[in-house]
């Protein structure tokens, strides 16, 4: 078992991790965080399941919208049926004729795909792995085969300069295919385009060269950072390290499956036995680690492990035995800088905790916060936020704008970390003749990027940006904005409409 994972995304792209979770075998869940929103992918046996994410645009219905299967009056509908009777989107959408019921499966299944696959363009965030198995039974789990999902994940979705950044990295030597690599490749149902590329490499060839010589060098990134990354091709026939391991704690880098390579054995040297370095000089960096993964994820009346109508004296009784607990001379004196950090912090949150419970008062305020927290709260501030969306929405078809900059800000207040509602805020703060137009053109670009910064594959955010460079004469900016709106959402009409205006004013001219 690896146990749990945690770290940036900068340095463990999620490619990396999946594949490294799916060669262990894993089941537990991943969770990926960046400015405010969480992805969390379930994996039993190392094979993703189910995907969950609080972005707006990643909801049931944003998806069917961008999809064609329903229409943008649907899914409004579908949010005020939510509301009116308490039921998830995909019922309101059945209740409404807009999906028959046999069809909901299955459209939730490829939902379901698209947010595993849209976790591949995090390259930026953190990153959390919880071994557990105590979520399989209550879960959705659709059957995805693990390596045409990781294919499709990296060709189509994880960042080009993410890539470069790895690929860097790889020793330069000539990148020597794994005996069976053509057999083993037709289990990422790659095109033909990729297929005729894998060919190309021949044990001689070093990285460079191959991209170099490449139809597409785009492509050939994208399909040597995939095999290398699986084991199929490695510089001088070795697995290449450097973007396939991920670090666990003080564990030793896994060992790729033993159909890629034969890995070199080597014999142990022989050690004195010795006793533990727990028992010899305290408590090691296993024990803190742990109890900083436990405590992280307690509330602060659990922390100091108290109910949560406690006394005074309770409190401060239940603090003293928890700081003596995790005071520092209980450990090892020679702990790694990660274990000493961590430590640290959970001295800081114990801290904290007192501090917030120690008086009657502060623990009703601690409550009150709770409270706010809780998934119900949660669930009903999303659909309160969703009502104002809507209702901005219809402001802005009237050319109400400054009415629909008020729905958007109340959405943002209910729910900050949504990157849409950025999107089409920033778009309304351009379109509102009240402000002074210098003022409003840099905030309604700041806005707009903001959204693109915290969900690149918004296509409503890159459409905007598009319109605004469009009006202020910037024609190849805002090409390429609607080029991006394209691909994130092949769907998306109105910037393949502004495509085509944009292609037929070239041949015209």
């Amino acid at each position: 078992m690896t146990g749990n994972l945690q770290g940036k995304l900068s340095e463990h792209l999620p490619p990396r991790l999946l594949n490294f979770l799916f060669e262990e075998q894993e089941t537990g869940i991943l969770r990926l965080s960046r400015q405010g929103l969480t992805k969390t992918l379930y994996v039993v046996s190392g094979v993703p399941v189910n995907a969950e994410s609080t972005s707006r645009d990643e909801t049931l219905g944003r998806y069917l919208i961008k999809s064609g299967r329903i229409r943008e009056e649907d899914y409004e509908k579908s949010i005020a049926l939510m509301l009116s009777q308490g039921v998830q989107q995909g019922a309101a959408l059945v209740k409404l004729g807009c999906l028959k019921p046999k069809e909901l499966y299955q459209e939730v299944k490829s939902h379901t795909r698209e947010k595993a696959l849209a976790a591949f363009s995090w390259n930026e965030g953190e990153y959390h792995f919880e071994a557990e198995v105590g979520f399989v039974e209550d879960l959705y789990r659709f059957e995805f085969q693990f390596y045409p999902l990781l294919a499709q994940g990296v060709l189509n979705y994880l960042p080009l300069g993410a890539i470069e950044r790895e690929l860097v990295r790889v020793p330069l030597l000539p990148l020597v295919p794994a005996d069976d690599l053509l057999d083993r490749i037709a289990a990422f149902a790659l095109n033909q385009a990729a297929s005729a590329f894998v060919i190309q490499i021949d044990g001689q060839k070093l990285l460079p060269t191959l991209c170099e010589q490449a139809p597409d060098p785009r492509l050939a990134h994208r399909l040597l950072y995939l095999l290398l990354l699986t084991g199929l091709v490695g510089p001088s026939g070795q697995p290449c390290r450097e973007i396939r391991e991920v670090v666990v704690e003080e564990k030793a880098a896994p060992s790729p499956p033993a159909y890629l390579f034969q890995p070199t054995k080597e014999t142990a040297p022989e050690v004195e036995e010795e006793l533990p370095m727990e028992e010899a000089l305290g408590k090691g960096q296993e024990a803190i680690l742990t109890a900083y993964i436990e405590i992280k994820s307690l509330d602060l009346f659990a922390v100091l492990g108290v109910g949560r109508d406690p006394g005074d004296p309770e409190v401060e009784q239940a603090y003293r035995r928890q700081m003596d607990e995790f005071d520092r001379d209980k450990f090892q004196k020679n702990l790694p800088a990660e274990a000493e950090a961590k430590l640290e912090e959970i001295n800081t949150r114990l801290i904290r905790a007192y501090e917030s419970l120690k008086t009657a008062a502060r623990r009703q305020g601690y409550l009150a916060q709770l409270e706010e927290a809780s998934p119900q709260r949660q669930a009903q501030r999303r659909l309160e936020s969703e009502k104002y969306l809507q209702e901005g929405m219809k402001c802005v078809r009237s050319r109400d704008f400054a009415r629909a900059q008020e729905m958007f800000e109340k959405a943002i207040q209910l729910r900050p970390q949504e990157p849409e509602y950025y999107g089409y805020l920033g778009w309304t703060i351009y379109m509102n003749p009240a402000l002074e137009e210098k003022v409003r053109h840099a905030r309604a670009e700041e806005k707009v990027r903001m959204a693109i910064q915290m969900n690149p594959r918004l296509d409503s955010a890159h459409v905007f940006l598009g319109k605004i460079f469009k009006d202020q004469g910037r024609i190849e900016d805002a090409v390429a904005q609607f080029r991006a709106a394209v691909e994130c959402n092949p769907n998306c009409r109105e910037a393949s409409r502004e495509l085509q205006v944009y292609e037929q004013s070239r041949k015209g001219s």
